[in-house]
């Protein structure tokens, strides 16, 4: 029997994977008897001990049986013509008969193709040509605080050197890392839970899906104000809910909108300390208002707070969960944004009648971080060195911000109306009485000229007057803001030029 070696690699493997092959693809049909072991080994010049190894690999895998004097032979009951054969790296054969159905995946499957991606659109795009990059998605890390953050990685690695191997989920319902965030979501937003309330996750998806799996049923009323984040939209509809838009004014969730759309709703979901894309936030009298109605309606209430650390102005607005003394609101947040390399920690803050509920979920799903960065980040959160990185980044930020504002507010003659934003990582415009359909246009001109900029469409179901753009200003200086968006003016004057002519 010719099989063709390599002598690079192990020899019994390639001759159990050859012999292997021929069987599924029936050239070496059932019953049939393979060459001895010592004529098999003679033949191809190899130990005979190379080839009794892929023997009996074959033999415990079920594709030969060992006959005593009669030999080595294929096994009878690999039935005839349902062995695969022919098949791809992929596992698949691609001559297969058309005839041939495949079962279709669950609904679960097929909106997964539509709904999976956190992350609008444009900022997919490849960048290997962007030479302002106006990035709202980045880490806001500082040489400092990437400095203090591996001093405490490089001590909590030491630490384990001596501590004993353990199974990962043997990890007790909470211990430090939740503590010190328990703390720290007092101190900087106002939030009231112990420990035992605090679900750690990789990510912030993870925790919106977790919530939805606990608390709604697909199907169910999920309300979700408009405008509102991507991802969070998407996450309801991969729940299978359909998210009903609530509009919201300057001041946030309009309450007579609610009050007429949510009845039979499980779950409203907003963003009251930061609205999307504009980062104004909710007052406090519409805040309790809104609590007041989910109490009245009886539903949850997800508060995403999110880019609410970074603040121009004054300080962090409280937090909605911090108002709420009925145990409706859910809060969720994220640390992935305040290093580099993102750490993938985020938080989920429940209800003290929800957390048995929410551990188990967190146990059953097997929700992980890594716990030498949940450590690290406890002693960042405990040593201070957080508040301190956030003075310093807010302090930068605002410095950015309003290089970028007086730089576009330049532009006198130019259809530019600027949100009055005071936080977060970007600067939003919009272009007065300008349609989704033209704004996207005049992004895709943006691009081709070397500056990435992002239509804030994705974030709304509902029709607006206007529609605008997101530019970040985490990642760049000072100098480059002013001259990016000095650029940034050219092509909006350019393409409304193109348009009149």
């Amino acid at each position: 029997m010719l099989i063709p070696l390599d002598r690079s690699r192990p020899l019994a493997d390639q001759i159990y994977r050859y012999l292997r092959e021929m069987i599924l693809a029936g050239r070496l049909a059932p019953g049939a008897r393979l060459d001895s072991s010592r004529s098999l080994a003679a033949e191809l010049g190899v130990a005979r001990n190379t080839v009794v190894r892929a023997y009996d690999r074959l033999h415990e895998e079920g594709y030969v049986e060992g006959r005593g004097a009669s030999g080595t032979r294929v096994q009878p009951g690999i039935p005839r013509g349902l062995a695969p054969s022919g098949r791809g790296l992929a596992g698949v054969n691609p001559d297969r008969p058309v005839s041939v159905r495949l079962p279709d995946p669950a609904p679960h499957g097929a909106r997964l193709l539509q709904y999976s991606d956190a992350l609008p659109p444009f900022a997919r795009r490849p960048r290997s040509h962007i030479r302002y990059d106006f990035e709202y998605n980045a880490s806001v890390s500082d040489a400092r605080s990437r400095r203090e953050w591996y001093r405490f990685l490089r001590r909590a690695a030491v630490r384990y050197e001596t501590v004993p191997a353990t199974y990962a989920l043997d990890r007790p319902p909470f211990g430090e890392v939740e503590e010190s965030i328990a703390r720290y979501l007092h101190r900087m937003r106002g939030v009231r839970c112990e420990p035992e309330q605090v679900v750690l996750v990789s990510t912030y998806m993870q925790a919106f899906q977790m919530v939805l799996r606990v608390l709604v049923e697909p199907g169910e009323r999920v309300l979700l104000e408009d405008p509102h984040s991507y991802g969070l939209r998407n996450a309801i509809r991969l729940h299978g809910c359909d998210p009903v838009p609530v509009p919201t004014d300057s001041d946030g969730l309009m309450i007579t909108q609610v009050a007429e759309q949510d009845e039979h709703a499980r779950l409203l979901a907003t963003n009251p300390s930061f609205l999307m894309p504009s980062g104004q936030h909710m007052p406090l009298a519409r805040r309790l208002r809104l609590l007041e109605r989910a109490r009245e309606r009886g539903y949850w209430v997800l508060e995403f707070d999110h880019n609410n650390e970074y603040r121009y102005e004054g300080t962090p607005v409280e937090s909605l969960q911090g108002l709420d003394d009925d145990g409706l609101v859910l809060h969720v947040g994220t640390f992935s944004r305040l290093f580099s390399p993102d750490p993938a920690i985020a938080y989920l803050v429940v209800p003290p009648h929800l957390k048995d509920i929410f551990r188990a979920e967190d146990v059953t799903m097997g929700n992980y971080c890594a716990p030498l960065e949940t450590d690290v980040l406890a002693q960042f959160l405990d040593s201070g060195e957080m508040e301190s990185f956030l003075r310093r980044l807010n302090r930068r930020l605002a410095a950015k911000r309003e290089a970028a504002r007086e730089a576009l507010l330049a532009f006198r003659d130019l259809p530019l109306a600027l949100s009055p934003s005071n936080a977060g990582l970007h600067v939003h415009f919009r272009m007065r009485g300008w349609s989704p359909e033209r704004v996207e246009a005049l992004a895709n001109a943006i691009w081709e000229r070397g500056i990435s900029i992002f239509p804030d469409q994705p974030y709304t179901l509902l029709t607006r007057p206007s529609a605008g753009l997101l530019l970040g200003i985490a990642t760049l200086e000072v100098d480059t803001i002013r001259e990016g968006i000095a650029v940034l003016g050219e092509v909006i004057g350019a393409f409304i030029e193109d348009e009149g002519a």
